[in-house]
């Protein structure tokens, strides 16, 4: 468990950064205490709060989104990301524009957005899988090998990165950035 102090009064965790700046301070503001410990006891509050929403269960409108990016992702993998737009994706889902934008934002957010998406799977079927195998040319040959998989998968029509790099390199903006970090 963790160890409490006494410190003038005032009971300090040594795990708990908040309490020791509580007491550290109430030591030289004595009269500023109460009013110091209500917004700390507001501020855990509000911590234990955030702790349980991120508990709670993906929501209806959370799961249309990424539904919503994931159908971006197959689109974009085959026409180019420069090509996904608010329109042609609600006409491919059967959706509003408008009830895409809600849920998506901007072009360029669902194009950042589905940049992730595709990054996130990247590292999942290739960076780690390939992170289990002894360095050098062995973890070379299985970092060739899981990108070649993940093409003939049909899940895009070539390297998504590739693609993105081609089309964003001489364009200024987040999505080129966004391209340059992910590869």
């Amino acid at each position: 468990g963790a160890k409490a102090e006494v410190e003038n009064d005032v009971v300090v965790s040594a795990h708990d950064p908040c309490l020791i700046g509580l007491a550290v301070f109430s030591c030289e503001y004595k009269k500023f205490l109460p009013s110091y410990i209500n917004l700390y006891d507001r501020l855990r509050e509000m911590r234990r709060q955030a702790v349980a929403t991120a508990r709670k269960p993906e929501s209806k409108s959370a799961s249309t989104r990424a539904a919503i990016i994931e159908h971006a992702l197959g689109l974009a993998s085959h026409d180019g990301l420069e090509a996904l737009t608010l329109g042609t994706l609600a006409d491919s889902m059967k959706m509003s524009k408008s009830g895409v934008f809600s849920r998506v934002g901007s072009r360029e957010t669902l194009q950042l957005a589905v940049l992730a998406n595709y990054r996130q799977r990247f590292e999942a079927q290739v960076l780690v899988p390939a992170r289990h195998t002894a360095p050098g040319l062995p973890r070379l040959r299985r970092l060739f090998d899981m990108s070649l998989r993940q093409v003939e998968s049909g899940a895009s029509a070539a390297c998504f990165y590739i693609s993105c790099a081609a089309e964003y390199d001489d364009r200024p903006g987040a999505l080129r950035h966004a391209v340059a970090d992910s590869v």
